[in-house]
């Protein structure tokens, strides 16, 4: 998938260009071209045939920045959340999960453009095409475990809904524990995974999955109904 996203890269300021141009400036054929074009659009994205014969993403796409990340988080006085962006990972939870034995720290933060294995609640598979969504977890460690995590996954569900309605967005519901929903269409989901330590350290992983601009082509793939904010959010 990383030819994938340079290739993405590449269509992402809107403008229509050719195969060989593409080929060209990624030092690779227009058959290995065409071959990223198609695996693109088994994910959802909706690249099309432009007036003049060339490519075209009908859809905004700005790549994840960590750098960019924390500076914003910075500037709003967050310095306790460290932020790592990855092209394409199995699972954000699972590779947080996989270091929680001495490489994850507590304020780690993981985001991924795309996800593999991405899952929710139950083991559902988290759908999520490049550039649509937010897929983000972030460890976080208790001195003793929580008396329950459906009090945790409430509190991370409002905080959430109150930063996307802060954003601009409108009619958000929690439907407890863990799904947001808008006009009953899941909007984003909760998945918080624990590994407790005998000594009474609880390290935490908290994931989050929002729809920001889901293709028709990604909920058509989805067994329940879901919805996206729809480009209602201000991006900060």
């Amino acid at each position: 998938m990383r030819r994938a996203f340079d290739l993405l890269n590449s269509l992402a300021d809107g403008a229509e260009r050719s195969g060989e141009d593409l080929a060209k400036s990624l030092g690779v054929t227009r058959a290995a071209v065409w071959n990223q074009i198609r695996k693109l659009r088994r994910q959802g994205l909706s690249i099309v045939i432009g007036p003049n014969g060339g490519y075209l993403l009908q859809m905004s796409y700005s790549a994840l920045n960590a750098k960019a990340i924390t500076a914003s988080l910075r500037k709003k006085g967050v310095d306790h959340i460290n932020c790592s962006v990855e092209f394409v990972v199995d699972s954000t939870n699972e590779r947080l999960l996989q270091g929680l034995t001495g490489r994850s720290l507590h304020g780690d933060a993981l985001c991924a453009e795309y996800q593999t294995l991405g899952r929710g609640r139950r083991g559902d598979k988290w759908i999520s095409p490049p550039g649509s969504g937010i897929c983000l977890s972030l460890c976080w460690f208790f001195g003793t475990p929580p008396s329950t995590f459906s009090a945790l996954s409430l509190a991370v569900g409002i905080s959430i809904i109150k930063r996307l309605e802060d954003l601009g967005a409108k009619g958000l519901q929690l439907k407890w524990p863990n799904d947001i929903m808008r006009d009953e269409k899941k909007i984003a989901g909760i998945l918080i995974e624990m590994r407790a330590e005998s000594a009474g350290m609880c390290k935490t992983v908290i994931g989050v999955g929002i729809n920001f601009d889901l293709p028709k082509q990604a909920k058509d793939h989805i067994d329940r109904p879901a919805g996206d904010l729809g480009g209602e959010v201000t991006h900060h």
